[in-house]
């Protein structure tokens, strides 16, 4: 048998055949500003001005798994705050951008809120994500933007340090381990 140009075995076109793509689909009833994936690919977060929630992604399936807008109202309502604690602590759940750390950080997540916060959630307390022992859901504040904060990021080497950028025209570095301050 000798060779002819443009001969293709018919044993390699259904051997190296790609699998149909799957696809998933999850309604929300509010708009969705921002998406991120954590590092297993089992999960993702939505965020928004009214959704702060993870979902769990398998194969065609998406379900809701951790509402954490619903999570942190719920708390603040069972802590005796003063009006205006409470109000400030909710001017953190709308949200312009989402990131998801991971390496040893993996059950971390940061939004940037619209009034020029950033917030770090940590979901390992909650959900199918609840390790025994852990309580705290709000991890931190952070309060060094005069502007907008329109994105953030992890270091994709650490999972441990947080890019910032606001309309206040800084990028901000910041240290989860010890985030009272930026490091840059």
């Amino acid at each position: 048998m000798g060779s002819r140009v443009g001969y293709v075995p018919r044993r390699w076109l259904t051997c190296n055949r790609l699998p149909p793509p799957k696809t998933a689909v999850y309604r929300t009833d509010v708009p969705i500003a921002a998406i991120d994936v954590n590092q297993d690919r089992t999960h993702a977060i939505l965020a928004g001005r009214d959704i702060l929630t993870t979902v769990k992604v398998q194969d065609t399936t998406v379900v809701e798994d951790l509402n954490i807008r619903s999570v942190v109202n719920s708390h603040i309502s069972t802590q005796q705050l003063k009006p205006e604690d409470v109000r400030k602590r909710r001017e953190f759940l709308p949200a312009k951008d989402v990131r998801w750390s991971h390496n040893h950080y993996s059950h971390v997540v940061a939004t940037a809120a619209q009034n020029g916060r950033v917030a770090l959630y940590d979901v390992s307390t909650l959900g199918s994500f609840a390790t025994l022992g852990s309580s705290r859901v709000e991890l931190a504040w952070l309060y060094q933007h005069t502007g907008e904060v329109n994105k953030l990021d992890f270091d994709p080497f650490s999972g441990y340090m947080l890019l910032s950028g606001s309309q206040d025209k800084y990028c901000k570095t910041w240290d989860i381990r010890d985030p009272r301050k930026p490091t840059g």
